[in-house]
Order: structure tokens, then sequence, then C-alpha cells
């Protein structure tokens, strides 16, 4: 009687994918800062995702990210300064453990915080000087590696005009980038 051999990694990949969604469903963090409508920014991107291809829209998520009066500027650098959720990073740190066939199998990353910071970074940007406060978010942002977060940033300072004088320094280095789109952008962002 032969038995067919199973693979020990099996039950470890298994094993840690259960601890994940343990650790995601419980542990959650307890920082609570700037709020719209008296909830917190990760409940606004949690309404952001997972709505499925054929959900209409959730506008009033929509408007959380994309408000433009002053007293939005606090959740809006709060949503800047948000990563990835705990549960989004399980995963993908699953994923790079697993073979290619069974990764391809899991459940495509969610990009809503992606989206919300992209959205926050657009209303800064329409803020022009009222969203000063948040320059030296925007500005790390612009010193990260990740070109196309570079890009919306300098978009945003462009936006902000004079009031981000204290980007100057990271926008004149950025200049060194090879890459034309940037370029133009943090110049006109230095033009501001």
């Amino acid at each position: 009687m032969n038995r067919p051999k199973k693979r020990p990694w099996v039950f470890a990949v298994i094993t840690v994918m259960v601890i994940g969604l343990v650790v995601c469903f419980v542990a959650r963090p307890s920082r609570v800062g700037a709020l719209y409508l008296d909830k917190p920014v990760d409940y606004w991107i949690a309404r952001l995702s997972n709505r499925g291809p054929m959900a209409p829209p959730d506008f009033q998520a929509w408007q959380a990210f994309f408000r433009t009066d002053p007293a939005a500027v606090p959740f809006l650098i709060q949503t800047l300064e948000t990563g990835e959720p705990l549960g989004v990073r399980t995963v993908s740190a699953i994923r790079k453990m697993l073979p290619p066939n069974l990764a391809r199998k899991l459940a495509p990353s969610d990009n809503a915080t992606e989206t919300a910071r992209t959205m926050a970074l657009q209303a800064l940007g329409a803020m022009g000087t009222n969203a000063q406060p948040a320059v030296s978010v925007i500005v790390r942002l612009l010193d990260g590696s990740d070109r196309a977060w570079r890009f919306r940033a300098a978009g945003a300072l462009r936006g902000i005009g004079p009031a981000a004088r204290e980007s100057v320094p990271s926008l004149v280095r950025g200049l060194r980038e090879p890459t034309s789109s940037l370029q133009l952008e943090l110049i006109s962002a230095l033009k501001a």
C-alpha cells in the first residue's frame, strides 16, 4: 500500500496563513486620529475596498478623501501616513513565500489604500496654500523610491504653490531623475 508523499511545506504554508488571518482580524490598530463623520481613516479606506466589480462606487467614502476644506487637512495627512493594512501586508508576505502556482490562487491585493492616498494628494494639491501643514508629509513621499508616488507628490506640491517652500531642496534633488515626465512635474512644482 503506497501512500502518496505529502509535501511538508504545505502544512507550514497553511499554518502561516491561518496565523496571519487570525492576526489580521484580532490585532487592530488602536490609533485613532483625524475623523470624518466620526469615523477614522481606516474605516473610510475599508469602504473603498472589497466592493466587487459590479458594485456601485461608495460616494461617501470618495468624499472623505476628496474634501478640500481646511478642516480636512489633518484627515488627509493621516491618510498619506497610512500604510497598507495588516491583512494586505500579510497576504503579500504569504504570496512571496508560496510557489508560483499556489500564489496565483490567492486573491489579488486590494489597492484601496493606494487609491485613498492618491485622492488625498489630489485634494491637498487642490487646496493650494491651505494645505501647507501637509508639505512635510508630501516631501517624504517625494523623497521616496517609488516614481509614481514621487510624481503624485510633485503634482500636489505644484498645487500648494509658494506655501510649499520647504520642498524646494527635495524638488531640486529630484531633477537628477532620468524620467522626463517626472522632471517636467518637478519643474512645474518649482515654478509654482
